[in-house]
């Protein structure tokens, strides 16, 4: 490979090789080990068939808003390529960090020698991102860039646990985005899903104060953690 290609993916898949992989995913993931508990929840055939258009126009949706971010920056990445084209020379000098987290891009400002300036910079990235059709959370001293879809601590808990017959669950959490994992609890016993839950908030003095608000007990750091851990075990 020479060098003005180096930095390329091979396009080596045709068109119905790559047509016949997205398809497969979305057969084998989202028909065969769904379909089950759809009609669990909405207990006739036709109304399966019809929550699955609703959810394939949903997600064509969601497919062709990367259709077009990838037409204005079309390089192999996704997000990431948005987050490169970002994360240029001024963040780099400010010393932010920029954490993979797969779907989610972060970046973090927390101990760079000028913690202002570090947001001042991020808060253009932020504003960028939303332009170009991405959603954005802030947590404590970072930022999270996400594709236009629902990726949050909320999301994974409603999905871990949906399917489960749990009597009770305890989430612990000290951070902004802990608090949709706290309302997806709040939500599954709502909805009969789970008997009951436990939502622990982590005191320190840069916690929002709405974890208090909604936290149903708070311990204080990580040494309050474990107390609690140790008399739950007890």
């Amino acid at each position: 490979m020479d060098s003005a290609n180096k930095n390329q993916l091979v396009r080596g898949l045709s068109l119905i090789a790559a047509i016949s992989i997205v398809v497969g995913n979305v057969i084998g993931t989202g028909v065969f080990l769904k379909a089950r508990v759809m009609t669990c929840n909405v207990g006739t055939p036709k109304m399966v068939l019809l929550v699955y258009v609703i959810a394939g126009l949903l997600s064509l949706a969601g497919a062709l808003s990367y259709a077009e971010l990838a037409a204005m920056m079309p390089k192999a990445g996704g997000e990431y390529v948005f987050m490169r084209e970002a994360y240029g020379d001024e963040l780099r000098r400010l010393r932010v960090r920029l954490e993979d987290k797969e779907a989610i891009a972060a970046l973090h400002w927390r101990g760079v020698p000028d913690e202002e300036d570090a947001q001042a910079a991020i808060e253009q990235v932020a504003r960028r991102a939303e332009d170009a059709g991405y959603k954005t959370h802030w947590g404590r001293k970072v930022l999270e860039i996400r594709p236009p879809v629902r990726i949050d601590k909320g999301a994974g808990v409603s999905g871990l646990l949906r399917d489960l017959d749990l009597a009770a669950a305890l989430y612990v959490g000290d951070d902004t985005t802990d608090l949709d994992a706290f309302r997806a609890l709040g939500e599954l016993v709502e909805a009969g899903r789970l008997g009951h839950a436990l939502r622990v908030g982590v005191s320190s003095d840069e916690g929002p104060p709405r974890l208090e608000q909604e936290a149903d007990v708070m311990v204080d750091g990580t040494d309050g953690v474990r107390d609690l851990l140790r008399a739950l075990l007890a």
